[in-house]
C-alpha cells in the first residue's frame, strides 16, 4: 500500500469526522503493528472509531454506510473498498479498544498525522482478542522490544489480561 493511498483515506475518514458521523478514531490492527515490529502482511486496514449519535443494533455501520455510499465506496461484508484498499470500521466493542483509540499516538505518515493505537494497547488488545495469531504477534512485540514493560503490565493488571500473558510469554 502506498502512503498515498492512506492518505486519501485518511481524508475520507476525516470527511466522516467533519459530517458528525464518527468522533474519535485511530488505525488498529495489524497495519498498525506494522508501524511498530518488523512488517508481515495484511489484507485490511482496521480502523476503530466511535459512532456519534449511536447506530442500529443490528446494523452498526449503517452511519457509514449511508456516508460513503454517495462517495461510490460499497460495502464488501464488513469492509469497504476505498482507494484501492480494504478498509474495516470498528465500533468500539469494548472499553479497552475505546480507551486505546483515546490515547492514539499521533504517528508522521509522510507529511500527514494519523492517530495510531499505541504498541501497548495494541498487544492487550491482542491478548483480549486471544486469537493463535494475536498471540504469536504480541510476543513479536515483546521480543522486539516495542512496548513499554511497565506501561503494558498496567493494561494487562487493569484488564485481568494475566493468564494471556502468560501464553505469550511460554511461546
Amino acid at each position: 500500500m502506498l502512503l498515498d493511498d492512506l492518505k486519501k483515506i485518511f481524508e475520507v475518514i476525516k470527511g466522516m469526522v467533519d459530517a458528525g458521523i464518527i468522533g474519535d478514531f485511530a488505525l488498529g490492527g495489524a497495519t498498525a503493528a506494522n508501524i511498530y515490529v518488523e512488517p508481515f502482511n495484511t489484507k485490511d486496514l482496521d480502523f476503530f472509531i466511535h459512532i456519534v449519535g449511536g447506530a442500529p443494533f443490528l446494523d452498526p455501520l449503517r452511519p457509514i454506510i449511508d456516508y460513503l455510499k454517495p462517495l461510490g465506496y460499497e460495502p464488501d461484508g464488513v469492509e469497504f473498498k476505498i482507494e484501492g484498499q480494504m478498509v474495516q470500521f470498528i465500533p468500539f466493542p469494548d472499553e479497552l479498544t475505546e480507551e486505546a483509540t483515546r490515547n492514539a499516538d499521533l504517528v508522521d505518515l509522510g507529511g500527514f498525522r494519523i492517530p495510531v493505537v499505541s504498541a501497548e494497547y495494541l498487544v492487550a488488545i491482542m491478548l483480549k482478542i486471544h486469537r493463535s495469531k494475536d498471540l504469536v504477534r504480541a510476543k513479536m512485540f515483546w521480543d522486539q522490544k516495542a512496548v513499554d514493560t511497565d506501561s503494558l503490565m498496567v493494561l494487562i493488571s487493569r484488564y485481568g489480561l494475566e493468564e494471556q500473558w502468560q501464553r505469550v510469554m511460554h511461546l
